[in-house]
């Protein structure tokens, strides 16, 4: 199986909100389940990334898909 070289390897925040949740909610609920340990996360500066694996498994279950 050959890697798609352009598919990102984490999500920022903003992204997941319009990719994931597209604005069902809002990205101040985004952090809080963060904080909460409901999305996972990688730290990288001052910023929270989201693994590309949690979002891809999230649209595949908003398709119907497991």
């Amino acid at each position: 199986m050959k890697m798609n070289e352009n598919k990102p390897n984490f999500y920022t925040v903003t992204q997941v909100h319009d990719l994931v949740f597209r604005s069902a909610l809002s990205k101040t609920t985004i952090h809080q389940m963060i904080r909460a340990g409901k999305i996972p996360t990688v730290d990288f500066l001052s910023k929270k990334l989201i693994p590309a694996y949690w979002v891809d498994e999230c649209l595949a279950k908003s398709r119907g898909e497991q």
